[in-house]
C-alpha cells in the first residue's frame, strides 16, 4: 500500500486502481519469495545480504533528513512558502556542489530517482548531508568493530554465547546482589 500512498497524491485519481493491483501482485510476490526462501535459506545467509541493504538504506535516509532540515531553514531565510523540494536556488555557504544532471527530480534522466530513494542521492548536497553520511558509516563501523572485539574476548576467555534475554537476565541479577 505504500505505492498506493505515493501515487495518490502526485498523480491523477484514475491511476489508483492500477496501483492498487500492481501494489498486490507485488506484496504476494515478496511474500511468496520469502515465505519459499524461509524455508531453504538459512537465517544467516539472509542476514549477511540484507544487513548492508539496510545500512545503505539508513545512510541515505539520515542524509537525506539533514538535507531536508537544511533546505526548510534555507526556504525560512528566503521568506518563501513554496514546496522546499522544488526550490531552484541553494545556500552557495552550505554547497558542496551543484550538477545540472543527475537531478531526481526530472523524470527523464534517468534512475537517479532510484538512487535517491535508496542511497540517498542528490544533485546538490550539502556540508552537513554530506557530514552526517560520514558519520553513519562512522558510527556502522565502530559498532561493527567493537561488536567483532567483544565477540573475540568472549571467544578467548571461552565463554559461550548467550541470547540477549539470558543477558538482560544475568544483568538484573547481578545488580540486585
Amino acid at each position: 500500500m505504500a505505492f498506493l500512498g505515493g501515487i495518490a497524491l502526485s498523480e491523477d485519481p484514475g491511476h489508483i486502481p492500477l496501483d492498487f493491483f500492481v501494489d498486490i501482485i507485488c506484496g504476494f510476490l515478496i511474500g511468496y519469495t520469502f515465505y519459499r526462501a524461509g524455508n531453504t535459506m538459512k537465517l544467516h545467509t539472509f542476514f549477511v545480504t540484507a544487513s548492508p541493504v539496510i545500512l545503505y538504506l539508513s545512510a541515505g535516509l539520515f542524509s537525506k533528513a539533514v538535507l531536508q532540515f537544511q533546505k526548510n531553514k534555507w526556504a525560512h531565510l528566503i521568506g518563501t512558502t513554496v514546496d522546499i523540494d522544488s526550490l531552484k536556488y541553494c545556500d552557495a555557504r552550505q554547497s558542496v556542489f551543484r550538477l545540472t544532471c543527475c537531478s531526481p527530480d526530472v523524470n527523464t534522466e534517468g534512475g537517479w530517482q532510484f538512487f535517491n530513494a535508496l542511497l540517498g542521492w542528490t544533485n546538490s548536497p550539502t556540508i552537513g548531508s554530506v557530514v552526517a553520511y560520514v558519520l553513519h558509516w562512522i558510527f556502522v563501523v565502530f559498532v561493527l568493530v567493537v561488536m567483532k572485539v567483544t565477540d573475540r574476548k568472549r571467544i578467548r576467555l571461552g565463554r559461550e554465547r548467550i541470547g540477549f534475554k539470558s543477558m538482560i537476565a544475568n544483568w538484573v541479577i547481578g545488580r540486585k546482589k
